[in-house]
């Protein structure tokens, strides 16, 4: 387990990021503010660049590839939020609750953008796809679009919707097996299933629940992919609620995925696993 200290400098970072992106509002059809912000915040670090991706002639998302990437998987995370009720964006107060170690605010998907983020900052390269009109059910054909171009499997990192969370599972994230009657890809599901095991990471198969980008390009019959949960209660408030023990083990998933010299070659030998079971 990570010291106490880096637990501590890892929330910071975590919770500064997400006041900064709690300032720019960011509704369905006008996430242009905080996709420039994005792309400034993020940077374009040694080996990696940013390209638009264009759906239907229109500029809709912007993909920061990792041009030496050797693990095949983009991880797509999307810009939009829902409005309150009166169709305006919501005042965002992002909090920490420090008795039951809980984050706070309108989180759903800022909280995956800032552990991508962190990721980044650490200097750890993975491919990250920044869709925009997720809440309104319109992103996949933009991550359709990055699979189809780069090769890429795409993986979700999106919440999961739960009414409360379970005693002992505060750092359960989820790897998805299946949703509804759609089938995740099965290799990359092991090789996430494979990892989280490998590096102590708590998940769960099944637990909370929610329509992502993936499900709905699988849907689509547009290809396929993974998705991957973090609990969150209060879903679609600015009261949402997340574990940051969660937090901290999406972060260790996603670096553990990213450190691993050829997950090319390792979806390859978890084929053979597959065919041979």
């Amino acid at each position: 387990m990570r010291w106490a200290l880096e637990t501590k400098v890892i929330k910071e970072y975590i919770i500064h990021k997400l006041k900064e992106y709690a300032e720019i509002p960011s509704l369905s059809n006008y996430e242009d503010e905080f996709m420039n912000y994005l792309m400034r915040d993020f940077g374009t670090p040694e080996g990696m660049e940013w390209i638009s991706v264009e759906v239907d002639g229109k500029q809709q998302a912007q993909f920061l590839h990792n041009t030496c990437d050797k693990s095949g998987l983009v991880f797509t995370v999307h810009t939009d939020r829902v409005p309150d009720a009166d169709g305006n964006p919501y005042q965002n107060i992002i909090g920490v609750c420090e008795e039951d170690g809980t984050i706070t605010g309108q989180l759903d998907d800022m909280i995956a953008i800032a552990i991508l983020r962190y990721v980044i900052e650490c200097g750890i390269k993975v491919n990250i796809l920044f869709t925009t009109q997720e809440e309104i059910c319109k992103s996949y054909d933009q991550v359709a679009w990055v699979a189809d171009n780069f090769g890429l499997m795409p993986v979700s990192i999106d919440i999961d919707p739960l009414r409360e969370f379970e005693t002992g599972k505060d750092a359960a994230i989820t790897i998805r097996e299946k949703m509804l009657r759609f089938i995740y890809d099965p290799e990359t599901v092991m090789l996430l299933h494979k990892t989280a095991i490998r590096n102590g990471i708590q998940f769960e198969t099944e637990y909370g629940y929610v329509i992502d980008e993936v499900l709905l390009m699988m849907r689509a019959e547009k290809g396929t992919g993974c998705h991957l949960g973090i609990p969150l209660k209060r879903y679609h408030t600015n009261r949402e609620e997340v574990k940051t023990a969660a937090v901290l083990s999406m972060i260790e998933l996603i670096s553990a995925i990213a450190r691993a010299n050829d997950l090319r070659q390792v979806k390859a030998e978890i084929s053979d696993e597959i065919l041979i079971n």
